[in-house]
């Protein structure tokens, strides 16, 4: 099982990855981090705790929606004793509805680890958990997760792994699988949510198109400051021919005598 802090840090194990890639990729998520709290997307959190044993529900924001009350379920089983060292240094269980989780085999990895929280697995369905992700992670390798890297960043930075003298939760995980999602409606409502977002920017790329439109001249009418300067050039040029008329006939008359 994976302590907190190597999953923060090096999920994949000591020797494993490059240490200055990995800081790249932690940065990365760090930025990441904090750009959804500096656009007002907030995190929600419960947290359980009996016999030790301390479990967090993280409701993640989305990162690529724009909408701001859309969470995916984390969940992070520790032992802790309150202080942030017994939390980091915490073998810990996991489980998230976040298509990441499912798609890059980390599920599966999970899984077969046992560092999956067994009963939530179902909520996953049985091959996001039994099928081997052999297309897109062959190796069977549990690299960096953003879903439980900005779970646990709130929770040290909200100071969630601190403990009270007078809080105990029972551990009801009948209760909490209730409001925990499964995975395939969850999957769903977020690609409505993702289609319905697409339809609005589609709207409101045509609303400015057609503004723009209504702005320009029509065809085959001059725009209003080049008509006025035709329009100034005729008046002038109709002077001058009145004026060339007046003369001529001046002149005529001067003859004529």
């Amino acid at each position: 099982m994976p302590t907190l802090k190597e999953l923060m840090t090096n999920p994949t194990g000591p020797g494993t990855a490059h240490t200055a890639a990995r800081y790249r990729i932690i940065d990365d998520l760090n930025r990441r981090f904090r750009k959804m709290l500096r656009d007002g997307k907030r995190f929600r959190a419960a947290v359980y705790r009996t016999d030790g044993l301390t479990l967090f529900h993280v409701q993640v924001p989305s990162e690529t929606l724009e909408e701001k009350r859309f969470w995916w379920d984390v969940l992070i089983e520790a032992r802790s004793d309150g202080t942030k060292k017994s939390l980091m240094d915490s073998e810990v269980r996991l489980f998230s509805n976040n298509p990441a989780f499912v798609f890059t085999g980390h599920a599966h990895i999970a899984h077969k680890g046992g560092f999956l929280i067994d009963w939530l697995k179902e909520k996953l369905g049985k091959d996001s958990y039994e099928k081997k992700p052999v297309v897109r992670n062959p190796s069977g390798i549990f690299g960096f997760d953003k879903s439980f890297f900005f779970a646990a960043t709130y929770i040290l930075e909200a100071r969630l792994h601190t403990l009270r003298h007078d809080e105990k939760t029972d551990l009801d995980t009948e209760k909490i699988g209730k409001v925990v999602e499964d995975f395939e409606p969850m999957m769903a409502k977020y690609k409505r949510a993702v289609k319905a977002e697409e339809s609005a920017r589609r709207r409101e790329r045509e609303a400015k198109a057609r503004e723009r439109a209504s702005l320009r001249p029509r065809k085959g009418s001059a725009k209003p400051a080049k008509r006025a300067r035709s329009a100034g050039r005729a008046v002038r040029s109709a002077t001058k021919r009145v004026k060339k008329t007046k003369r001529v006939k001046r002149a005529g008359r001067k003859s004529g005598r």
